[in-house]
C-alpha cells in the first residue's frame, strides 16, 4: 500500500505595518505676567479655520478671516491674540498675555484647511521667579520671608560656625494668595551660645533652577541669589 503524505507548508509573511506615532507635545514655559507665545504652525492652502483650546476650553478662534470672540471663555478675554498677518505663512500661534498661575495646562491648536485638519499640543508651564529673601533678628528670633513665588519653594537654614540643625527648631510655613503666589515664612529660636553666630536663610525654587540666600548677625544683613 502506498501512502501518500501530504506536506503542508506553512508560510508566515511578516507583515511590516508602519503606525505614525502622534507628535510630542511642545513644553512651553512662561514667566509670571509676562506675555508668553503658544507655537503652532500648518501647511497654508488658501482659507484657514484655527482653533485654540485649552483642555475643552474655547481660548481663541480665527476664520472666515478674522479674530472669532463670541466663544471665548471669559477667563482668557482680552489676553489673547494671533500673528494675524502671518496665518497666509502658516503660523496659528498665540500670544497669551499676562500669564496667570491658573493658565497651566495643555493646550490644542486646531486648524483646517482644503486639505485636512491637523491638531497639535502646547503643555503651558508658569513660573515666578524668587525676586528677593528678606531676613532679621527680632529679640530672640530669626525671621526668613520670601513672597510671590510659584511653583511652590523650599526653605533652608544654616549657621557659621555649623550648628546642629535640629537645634534650631525652625517653624515654616508656605501659604498661597488669590493669584496662587506662594509666600515661604520661616523663624528659629536663638538659643545659648549661638547667639554670636550667623544665620542663613536659602530659599528653593520649585523646580531647583534658583537659590537666594540671605544671612543676618546681630551686626547687620547680607544678601545673595545664584
Amino acid at each position: 500500500m502506498l501512502l501518500k503524505t501530504s506536506t503542508a507548508l506553512l508560510i508566515f509573511l511578516r507583515i511590516s505595518v508602519s503606525i505614525k506615532s502622534p507628535p510630542k507635545d511642545t513644553p512651553i514655559t512662561c514667566l509670571f505676567h509676562d506675555d508668553c507665545i503658544l507655537p503652532c504652525s500648518f501647511t497654508p492652502t488658501g482659507a484657514v479655520v484655527i482653533h485654540w483650546y485649552k483642555q475643552q476650553i474655547p481660548v481663541h478662534s480665527y476664520y472666515y478671516n478674522k479674530d472669532q470672540f463670541g466663544l471665548q471663555n471669559k477667563h482668557f478675554s482680552g489676553r489673547t491674540c494671533l500673528f494675524n498677518l502671518q496665518i497666509a505663512q502658516g503660523n496659528a500661534s498665540l500670544v497669551l498675555r499676562k500669564v496667570k498661575v491658573l493658565d497651566r495646562g495643555r493646550y490644542k491648536c486646531y486648524t483646517s484647511t482644503r486639505k485636512g485638519n491637523q491638531e497639535t499640543f502646547v503643555n503651558l508651564d508658569v513660573k515666578a521667579l524668587i525676586q528677593m529673601v528678606k531676613v532679621d533678628i527680632i529679640e530672640k528670633t530669626v525671621n526668613c520671608l520670601a513672597q510671590n513665588i510659584y511653583p511652590v519653594p523650599q526653605l533652608f537654614w544654616s549657621t557659621e560656625p555649623p550648628t546642629d540643625l535640629g537645634s534650631l527648631h525652625n517653624h515654616t510655613c508656605n501659604t498661597a494668595d488669590s493669584k496662587g503666589l506662594f509666600t515661604i515664612e520661616s523663624s528659629i529660636n536663638i538659643r545659648g551660645n549661638i547667639s554670636e553666630h550667623a544665620y542663613f536663610c536659602s530659599v528653593v525654587s520649585g523646580d531647583k533652577s534658583q537659590v537666594w540666600t540671605a544671612s543676618v548677625k546681630q551686626q547687620g544683613i547680607s544678601h545673595s541669589n545664584l
